[in-house]
């Protein structure tokens, strides 16, 4: 297996693989043994399907997922040896190899950013110098009366600053009408 790597645009790389023609051809004659087993076609007895009929009948489909399986596994094999780490999916794209029945394929994906951590024993941090007085007290204080206000029941008129609570029917002519009732209204 051939691995060569390009760099693109900021983080994309892209990898240039090519497969050695009798692996190919090794993993199809495979998969194409393994089909005419379980091949079935009128004429013939399951599994005895002659590999010259299976060949001509499902061989491009064979050879697709052989292509597939070649792709996955050589695909992984080349990032660990080239010492990528992809971001996300790579997107495949078949090349035309040479004569020889070979597979090439281009993997272009994004890779994580190298980073590297700056010397920070130079750098001076100001620490902010802050004053609190008697009013920022008071009102913090204030705040937090405001959020955990308690409501409790009293016998005596509404007054300011008091939530109350109605229960409400609306009359027109003197008679209820539609949608003109409700109750517990803060």
């Amino acid at each position: 297996m051939q691995v060569s790597v390009e760099s693109g645009e900021g983080l994309v790389k892209r990898l240039l693989v090519n497969l050695p023609a009798d692996k190919v051809n090794e993993l199809v004659d495979a998969k194409l043994k393994e089909a005419a087993r379980t091949v079935r076609m009128d004429g013939f007895r399951p599994g005895k399907v002659p590999m010259r009929v299976v060949k001509q009948r499902y061989g491009e489909q064979v050879k697709k997922d052989a292509y597939g399986e070649l792709i996955q596994s050589s695909y992984y094999e080349a990032v660990t040896q080239e010492n990528l780490k992809p971001v996300g999916d790579p997107s495949i794209e078949l090349r035309e190899d040479e004569a020889d029945g070979g597979l090439a394929y281009t993997a272009t994906f994004e890779v994580m950013p190298e980073i590297e951590v700056a010397d920070l024993t130079a750098l001076e941090i100001k620490r902010p110098v802050t004053e609190v007085v008697d009013a920022d007290i008071d009102n913090m204080i204030e705040k937090l009366r405001q959020q955990r206000t308690e409501w409790t029941d009293v016998d005596r008129g509404a007054q300011n600053d008091d939530r109350v609570t109605l229960d409400f029917t609306g009359l027109m002519d003197g008679e209820a009408f539609e949608g003109g009732t409700a109750s517990d209204i803060p």
